[in-house]
């Protein structure tokens, strides 16, 4: 059966990495999970593909590669509009069509345990989702991009979303990528920081 977990961390800034750690936790026993932020939608048939090819290849699955940004009229026209197979690209925002490393991503249980999940080191978001492709290379069964759309709803921006620490962070993550020893002490590193805490 399908079950449905809202990812939240109990942190004073947003970790988007936290929420998800959490929600993959708080799933329990699991054998595929789909990573799906709450301001992204993909087609139900492109994520029951993505399922199904996670499970047979048992690599991670990005199920998008065009990335549709909705304005805040194409995001009130979408809401509108129930059948996603009629939203228009003209709702979306120009020259923001390019590939995403985020937004849904579908995980196979045994690619999440090899790299034990997201890096909570990344305190904000906009780091973390790159640095987990390039573990999964390093240390799993890799990850596939498959051909489909991803609509972004429109909302108001936040606040800077990354810390200096994140981008450091992630800098020692692209040094190590492709590279089995260095991006496994990496990990190693991050469960002794998350012990200590």
């Amino acid at each position: 059966g399908i079950q449905y977990e809202f990812g939240d961390a109990d942190t004073p800034r947003f970790s988007r990495t936290a929420a998800r750690n959490r929600a993959a936790e708080n799933a329990g026993s699991w054998d595929m999970a789909a990573m799906i932020d709450a301001d992204c939608i993909v087609p139900i048939e492109t994520l029951e593909n993505a399922i199904e090819l996670a499970h047979y290849r048992k690599q991670v699955i990005l199920p998008h590669d065009h990335y549709w940004p909705l304005s805040r009229l194409g995001t009130a026209e979408a809401m509108a509009e129930p059948n996603i197979g009629k939203w228009d690209e003209s709702w979306a925002l120009d020259g923001q069509h390019r590939k995403r490393p985020s937004g849904v991503v579908v995980f196979p249980r045994g690619a999440w345990d090899d790299v034990g999940g997201y890096d909570e080191r990344f305190e904000g978001w906009g780091f973390e989702d790159t640095a987990m492709l390039w573990a999964l290379d390093a240390l799993s069964t890799g990850w596939i991009r498959t051909v489909g759309k991803l609509w972004h709803l429109w909302h108001p921006s936040s606040s800077a979303s990354w810390l200096p620490s994140d981008k450091a962070l992630f800098e020692r993550y692209k040094a190590a990528r492709g590279d089995y020893t260095p991006m496994r002490a990496l990990l190693r590193e991050r469960e002794g920081a998350r012990l200590s805490a």
